[in-house]
């Protein structure tokens, strides 16, 4: 005889946990209107993708921050040739950091420049480099950003989980007190005796 699992093309996978947990997950489900297996099913995937989405986003990043490395070498050696130094490979150490302090004031400038006089074409070799090292910049930032976004959804998933609304209890002071007897009411615009 063939089992159920698989006949539906499913894998089975056994998971213990402690009877608390087991307690949330039945909870969570309910919240949702969801069987315990669907919504444990939904929870995995959806952690699966956000680290699936980490992951291509730090391979990005990895490759920018490559790239800006290359670019930067650039600027350096374009301030050789202009500073009549010769190659990057033959610099002394002190020729070397001496142009590196440069670049980096020069890519200082130029986004000073764009910050006060907005997005300006580059003029010159130089300012066409430094402009596509900024580019690299935002694009790196911009894929900080929606991991960020990413990384807040999930966490508002897990909060929430599905298409769960938030239902508002009844208030209720005596409870209230009750629980929080330290709080103390005031009243500053009721009676004053």
């Amino acid at each position: 005889m063939i089992s159920k699992t698989k006949e539906s093309g499913r894998a089975d996978l056994l998971i213990r946990m402690p009877p608390e947990l087991k307690e949330r997950i039945e909870k969570a489900a309910r919240l949702v209107g969801m069987t315990k297996t669907d919504w444990v099913l939904q929870a995995i995937e959806a952690i699966l993708h956000v680290q699936e989405l980490q992951a291509e986003a730090q391979e990005e990043s990895l490759e920018i921050r490559r790239q800006q490395e290359t670019k930067f070498e650039e600027i350096v050696a374009a301030l050789a040739v202009e500073q009549k130094l010769g190659d990057v490979a033959s610099l002394t150490t002190q020729n070397r950091t001496k142009l590196e302090a440069m670049a980096d004031r020069k890519l200082e400038n130029w986004r000073s420049e764009q910050r006060s006089y907005g997005e300006q074409k580059p003029k010159t070799r130089l300012d066409r480099l430094c402009k596509e090292f900024s580019d690299l910049g935002e694009e790196a930032q911009s894929i900080g950003d929606e991991q960020m976004n990413r990384d807040n959804i999930e966490r508002v998933g897990r909060i929430f989980g599905g298409d769960w609304v938030w239902e508002q209890e009844e208030f209720d002071a005596e409870d209230f007190e009750e629980e929080y007897p330290d709080v103390i009411e005031t009243d500053p615009g009721g009676d004053k005796e």
